[in-house]
C-alpha cells in the first residue's frame, strides 16, 4: 500500500472512532475545505502552526498529535462543558511532499438543542488562517 493511501486509511480509521467507550454526538460542527500545501516544507510549517494554534486556543488539551492527526479531548458525555469546542485535524500527504490539511471543530452534546457557546465556523476560519500564515 502506498504511503499516501496508508496515511489516509489510518487517519480515517482513527477518526472513525476505534476507541472503546461511549461515543460522543457532535453538534454545531464546522469543517474547513481541504487546505492545500505545495511542498513538504509548506505542509510541515502549516501543520506545526496549526498544532500551536489549537494548543493555545482550545479549552481542551490535545489528546493526540502525530504526523497525520491532531485531536483534542472533548467534553464528557455526562458533564456540562459550557459549549467549548473540540478540534480535530487530519493531514494527507502526496508522494511529492505536497498535501492537504482538513480541520474540524464541534461542540459535543447529547442534545442538539443546547447551544454552543463558541462559534465553530469562526474557529475554523481562525485555525485555517493560523495554519496558512494568513
Amino acid at each position: 500500500m502506498s504511503r499516501p493511501i496508508l496515511n489516509a486509511f489510518l487517519a480515517a480509521t482513527i477518526a472513525s472512532g476505534c476507541a472503546t467507550g461511549p461515543q460522543m454526538t457532535y453538534h454545531h460542527a464546522a469543517a474547513s475545505p481541504a487546505l492545500p500545501c505545495a511542498s513538504q516544507a509548506a505542509c510541515d510549517a502549516a501543520w506545526a502552526n496549526l498544532q500551536v494554534w489549537i494548543s493555545q486556543h482550545s479549552t481542551w488539551r490535545i489528546r493526540m498529535a502525530n504526523e497525520t492527526l491532531i485531536e483534542t479531548f472533548g467534553p464528557s458525555k455526562t458533564g456540562y462543558s459550557g459549549g467549548e469546542l473540540a478540534f480535530s485535524a487530519t493531514r494527507l500527504r502526496n508522494a511529492d511532499g505536497s498535501g492537504s490539511i482538513s480541520i474540524r471543530t464541534a461542540c459535543a452534546w447529547g442534545e442538539p438543542t443546547i447551544p454552543c457557546d463558541a462559534d465553530p465556523r469562526g474557529a475554523i476560519d481562525l485555525a485555517s488562517a493560523a495554519a496558512t500564515g494568513n
